[in-house]
């Protein structure tokens, strides 16, 4: 495939007035066109030591009709998936047709409330009683969050419900999956893996009659999927967790202060959203709890200030203590800012809705905990509002230098709720090297891939999905790991708008 020249992208630690950021809108439009893998063009030198799969979710279609969704996790999935081969690239891009999906096209309305989206009648309530007595809540699979490759098996996932199936091949929907009969309920879409003991572990928070549990769950490299433990929650009468981590030893989890009062309930089950009730309630602080992967039974957990963990980077033991890095959010950071799907790029709308945070939402932070005080205590690693950390995956669960994420630069902050700029953090000394893409240029989750052969942590590449608002077009940016300040040294370009994504995943080429 020929290989068009790269032109030059801006660099600068210290942003430049003069880039703006102010059509974003495109991110939050529903796709105009799906498609099986064809063909990209591609600008500048991919290496040809780039071969597997780069997956994205996230948000496929922002309406039903012409029923806006009112936030992003309400929206249906799209997979995004890019075969990278020798130099060259194909790329795919479907949504998740999921049994709710086809039953709402079906009916040509809306079947299901959601986390904002209401849905009132007598057939839904009823729905919604028998899914607080069974246990499985009452919403559309959506499956547009994250997703993983287990087994050579391509799963999409969304955190309120099941896992969904997709043929790695053509991204078709194979329906639901409880992976043998083990997934109970809910599965976490942050499962993490840890290489000494070749598994992934995740989660799931399920009612269980009057308890909210957590159900971990172990998914190794080979052989079947398992149930780790099961840890009841406090009741309050729902418990939420986002993300988790683990190192070789130990799962991490912050539980957040977020409340549905019991007297909101009959309004849940009445048709509302779910979290459209949810109350956080500092009085209640948030928990942590260790689980020893070894003897899960034997858990530590604790109390300390309210906050949220919304995404982790990595986590190791160091001296009979855990290190957690992580975002770190004071309230409700993460469902106020990231998950709202704006229409209009109007200054008023972000003012409103997206930047009515607290200095230090969404900031990155190290937890240290010590275990044999059951205490832990905060330092902050980066103070600009950020998101989306990565690390060489290499690393997971082990000490290391080197993290990758997005921010928002401050000359953005006012006119966009979305992120401009990629930062390689230095966590041992706190130095960082920004890279600013440039006028209307969004950048999503950066992925590290190592490079062949290679004998330092930051040996590697960025891949990062970026949109483009300049031509309403997304491009996939591969980035020298070792020297972005560069820019990119190619992209691959689709020839349509991409919504904006949350999660990505890398599977290597056997």
């Amino acid at each position: 495939m020929k290989q068009q020249k790269l032109e030059n992208s801006v660099a600068n630690i210290n942003p430049s007035p003069h880039i703006t950021h102010k059509r974003w809108h495109g991110l939050a439009q529903s796709i105009e066109q799906e498609h099986d893998f064809q063909d990209l063009r591609i600008e500048g030198n991919l290496p040809k030591e780039i071969n597997g799969t780069f997956y994205q979710n996230g948000p496929g279609l922002f309406e039903r009709e012409d029923d806006r969704y009112s936030h992003a996790f309400d929206c249906d999935g799209l997979m995004r998936a890019i075969k990278i081969q020798d130099g060259c690239a194909k790329g795919a891009a479907k949504i998740i047709e999921s049994a709710g999906l086809l039953a709402e096209r079906q009916a040509g309305k809306t079947l299901m409330s959601g986390i904002e989206t209401t849905c009132y009648g007598l057939k839904p309530s009823f729905n919604r009683i028998k899914a607080f007595a069974t246990g499985k809540v009452d919403t559309k699979n959506n499956a547009n969050t994250s997703m993983m490759v287990w087994q050579d098996r391509l799963l999409a996932l969304y955190e309120a419900s099941p896992i969904t199936e997709l043929n790695p091949q053509t991204l078709e929907s194979m329906g639901e999956t409880t992976l043998g009969g083990v997934i109970k309920s809910a599965f976490t879409a942050h499962p993490h893996w840890v290489s000494e003991r070749k598994t992934a572990f995740g989660f799931g928070v399920d009612l269980e009659g009057l308890k909210t549990v957590l159900n971990i769950y172990e998914l190794p490299s080979s052989g079947p999927c398992k149930v780790l433990t099961q840890v009841p929650l406090k009741w309050r009468p729902v418990g939420y967790v986002h993300d988790f981590i683990a190192t070789p030893n130990y799962l991490v989890f912050f539980i957040p202060p977020l409340h549905l009062p019991t007297s909101k309930l009959y309004k849940v089950v009445k048709g509302d959203g779910n979290f459209t009730h949810i109350e956080w309630r500092e009085s209640l602080g948030s928990e942590v709890i260790i689980i020893p992967i070894d003897n899960p039974e034997n858990v530590t957990r604790f109390k300390c200030e309210p906050f949220i963990g919304i995404h982790f980077a990595n986590a190791y033991e160091e001296n009979g203590k855990i290190i957690t890095d992580f975002t770190y959010g004071p309230d409700t950071v993460l469902y106020d800012s990231v998950g709202p799907t704006p229409t209009l790029p109007t200054q008023r709308a972000i003012k409103n809705r997206y930047l009515k945070r607290k200095a230090d939402s969404s900031v990155m932070k190290r937890a240290t905990i010590d275990l044999q005080s059951s205490s832990i205590e905060f330092s902050t690693l980066w103070n600009s509002f950020c998101e989306f950390p990565k690390i060489n995956p290499g690393l997971q669960g082990s000490d290391y230098q080197f993290m990758y994420l997005v921010q928002q630069s401050k000359n953005c902050a006012q006119t966009t709720p979305y992120f401009s700029d990629i930062v390689k953090l230095n966590t041992k000394t706190g130095d960082a090297v920004t890279l600013e893409l440039g006028s209307e240029l969004y950048p999503g989750e950066p992925l590290f891939i190592r490079k062949q052969d290679a004998s330092q942590e930051d040996e590697g590449y960025l891949l990062c999905m970026v949109y483009d608002g300049n031509i309403n077009k997304n491009h996939i940016a591969v980035i020298d790991a070792q020297d972005i300040q560069s820019g990119p040294i190619a992209k691959i370009h689709f020839d349509q708008a991409m919504p904006f994504g949350f999660h990505c995943f890398w599977h290597p080429a056997k």
